[in-house]
């Protein structure tokens, strides 16, 4: 029998972890945590309580007002989930046998490199999926696998309780939502909307705000990942909004993600997740600049990856996108370089509008951008490597 770990609370003053032989006799069910913030007195002052698992290697966190265990503890407690490395291996069993579907239809807006991944796990776990694409050829092949297919967006809206819009960018979902044919009008109180894009946070307020004026319901779910971890059912997702969407979702969320949070009826999830990615923007220019270098230094670059294993900044990401250099492969995008720019971009318009000043997250948008005239934006993001080390 499948087993996975549980995330749970010690007992007051217990100081050690439960050892490895009894996390491993669990049963298939994972507890999922919530974190539990006071606004009032910051974000130090949290707690966990457990809740009803969704899936076998699922973990949906919650951040409410309350508080006891300090996020330290609550860090502590998190790790003893199911280590990442070994979830993204067991991610796509777990989607045929562990995720239980949903009677409700959903539907999906969009099939680009990421959404792809993502309605493929929905169809694995046997949700009612209705589908809008502009490209016919990609509909038609998730035909074959069981998805509803339509020929507008609005029509997708008007045939589901629960919608996702995973577009491109900004003007695609702002064309879709208030254009002509835009879907904003097919939505009341018996409809949902969750916006996955990555969108500006001005227009996602706008959206959002729409929405709830129709008396539907919104959630922001954002992902962080790449689309392997998309594939493998490895993502992490943060949302904010409709609790009650939230939970409504959930079948979908054990599908598609690795853990989920939940930060409350605000519209944070897109400041959340603009943050994290801006991390991520960072260390991948870190990355090819240090290889750039050490190729130039004459170092080969196998044994720099070597080197990089044995150090404690080595990590999947690392692995990843270390490999991706050494093996040019830059044609099967994990993450496009368009895309993180576009992300790297963000980071910096966020600061601008609080006062913040991101000296090395302008120069990280900048090198960016760079590699993107150079003709790579369709490329994965490691081929920044090539302008960097080529100046071309």
């Amino acid at each position: 029998m499948r087993t996975s770990r549980k995330s749970t609370v010690p007992a007051s003053g217990a100081k050690g972890a439960e050892d490895s032989s009894s996390s491993m006799a669990l049963t298939r069910r994972v507890i999922a945590t919530r974190f539990v913030q006071d606004t009032s007195a910051g974000i130090n002052d949290c707690r966990i309580t457990s809740l009803p698992a969704r899936s076998p290697n699922f973990v949906g966190s919650r951040i409410f007002p309350v508080d006891n265990h300090t996020i330290a503890e609550a860090i502590q407690r998190d790790s003893r989930r199911t280590p990442r490395s070994q979830a993204l291996q067991d991610a796509s069993a777990l989607i045929t046998w562990g995720v239980s579907s949903s009677t409700q239809a959903f539907g999906f807006l969009g099939l680009g490199l990421l959404a792809q991944h993502l309605v493929k796990n929905l169809l694995k776990s046997y949700q009612t999926i209705h589908l809008w694409d502009k490209n016919l050829d990609t509909m038609l092949e998730f035909r074959q696998m069981g998805a509803h297919c339509h020929a507008s967006a609005i029509s997708v809206v008007e045939a589901c309780d629960i919608v996702f819009c995973c577009l491109e960018n900004d003007a695609s979902v702002q064309d879709i939502f208030f254009g002509v044919r835009g879907i904003l009008k097919a939505f009341n109180s018996t409809r949902a909307y969750v916006e996955m894009t990555p969108l500006d946070p001005g227009l996602m307020k706008r959206i959002s705000t729409a929405v709830v004026r129709k008396r539907a319901r919104f959630l922001n779910l954002q992902l962080i990942g790449t689309t392997n971890e998309a594939e493998n059912g490895g993502m992490v997702a943060v949302t904010s909004g409709n609790e009650s969407l939230y939970d409504d979702i959930s079948s979908c969320l054990a599908a598609m993600c690795y853990v989920s949070y939940y930060i409350g009826d605000n519209n944070r999830a897109t400041a959340m997740a603009i943050i994290l990615r801006m991390s991520m923007s960072s260390q991948l220019v870190a990355l090819t600049e240090m290889m750039s270098v050490a190729d130039r230094l004459g170092f080969e670059l196998p044994t720099m990856h070597h080197v990089l294993e044995h150090t404690n900044i080595f990590n999947e990401f690392t692995d990843l996108n270390t490999k991706n250099i050494i093996n040019i492969n830059f044609n099967s995008p994990s993450t496009q370089l368009l895309t993180m720019t576009r992300h790297a971009q963000q980071a910096v318009r966020l600061a601008e509008i609080i006062g913040h000043q991101l000296p090395g997250g302008s120069a990280v948008a900048e090198t960016l951008k760079f590699a993107v005239s150079r003709g790579f934006g369709r490329d994965d993001a490691t081929a920044a490597f090539l302008p960097a080390r080529f100046g071309y």
